[in-house]
């Protein structure tokens, strides 16, 4: 929190990483063209084992094939903030190629994204391409259904294990109840709906439907749970930021309400290096493969929103932000200091 490094100026952060941002085209074109030739080696590998009757391989190969799903939807991410390569029309090509193997719409998610980025750690705003998060306050003033509804919502084993594979696998194939323009929404959605139709209609037509699904659905359901569980821990931790709109602040909520989950340089890896959060909150235009330098250039960045891999599990209990001592607290918390009432 600000508290803890009072002379820490958020603006001042985001002016000196500002020198890290811009894309480095040969970097970029190697990072994306690695990582998707490796997933597709992986999907041959498994289309080729079931082939081959040897089916009991396929499993060992959807974790290494969800890994460089994780990283292409990183690329997908940056090239949506116009970071990854240095032009918008290589971006928008290496994003929409991308969206066919991560089945995420393209402009739609970058549209939400932003649209998350501005509004983040914004109690009167927020809901828009982030995890839903209400105070005490909203809370107790929601009807009784609707705290239940949001009670079964901030499950971890609703939000992660069942939410993120049907949001990827079906909320994002329809443009209906979507929160973003319309116009965007519809023609970013039924056009990867029909590129997925083609692609895949294609390869159940040369190695037959089983091959196809059992490579490619718990792959993407791998990815869906990796991709929900980084994108929650990056905003709910206890001493993240939230506050009422009019005292509100992007820098602030950038810097303060961001993790930097501090994990082992090979989880780094295989998560694109978004941990550091933190960073890629105050300075959008910073691509992947440079915010490990960012990092080091400002190793005072590394004591703002630490989050360690043993901590962060208990992140999955968080559910409200407590005004008064302005952290997120959980239900049962809430309820023991009579904040809410004992459903």
């Amino acid at each position: 929190m600000p508290q803890a490094i009072p002379h820490l100026s958020a603006r001042d952060v985001a002016q000196r990483l500002s020198s890290y941002a811009g894309a480095w085209n040969g970097v970029a074109l190697l990072q994306l063209l690695g990582n998707l030739i490796g997933l597709l080696a992986c999907y041959a590998a498994m289309v080729s084992a079931i082939e081959h009757g040897l089916g009991a391989l396929v499993p060992l190969l959807w974790l290494p094939a969800a890994v460089l799903l994780v990283r292409l939807f990183i690329i997908q991410h940056d090239a949506g903030h116009g970071s990854f390569f240095s032009t918008r029309r290589a971006n928008r090509w290496a994003g929409r190629l991308i969206s066919l193997f991560s089945v995420t719409p393209y402009a739609f998610w970058r549209e939400a994204h932003n649209r998350h980025h501005a509004t983040s750690g914004d109690l009167d705003n927020s809901g828009v391409g982030d995890v839903f998060t209400c105070s005490v306050a909203q809370y107790n003033a929601m009807r009784a259904e609707d705290q239940a509804r949001y009670r079964r919502f901030r499950h971890p084993a609703f939000m992660i294990l069942f939410g993120a594979p049907m949001l990827f696998l079906l909320r994002y194939r329809t443009p209906f109840f979507q929160r973003v323009p319309p116009a965007e929404c519809w023609r970013s959605i039924l056009a990867l709906d029909l590129g997925l139709l083609l692609l895949y209609g294609a390869a159940i037509g040369r190695f037959g439907w089983l091959a196809v699904v059992v490579s490619v659905v718990p792959t993407l359901i791998i990815t869906s749970w990796g991709g929900a569980w980084l994108f929650y821990v990056q905003h709910q931790y206890p001493a993240a930021y939230w506050r009422r709109h009019e005292e509100w602040d992007y820098f602030d909520a950038a810097l303060w309400g961001s993790s930097f989950y501090d994990l082992p340089p090979w989880l780094h890896w295989c998560s694109g290096h978004i941990g550091l959060h933190h960073i890629h909150h105050l300075c959008p235009g910073i691509p992947n493969y440079r915010l490990q330098a960012a990092l080091a250039a400002d190793p005072e960045l590394r004591a703002v929103g630490r989050v360690g891999l043993k901590e962060s599990l208990a992140c999955t209990r968080l559910a409200l932000w407590d005004e008064g001592v302005e952290r997120l607290v959980s239900f049962a918390e809430a309820r023991e200091r009579g904040l809410i009432g004992g459903q």
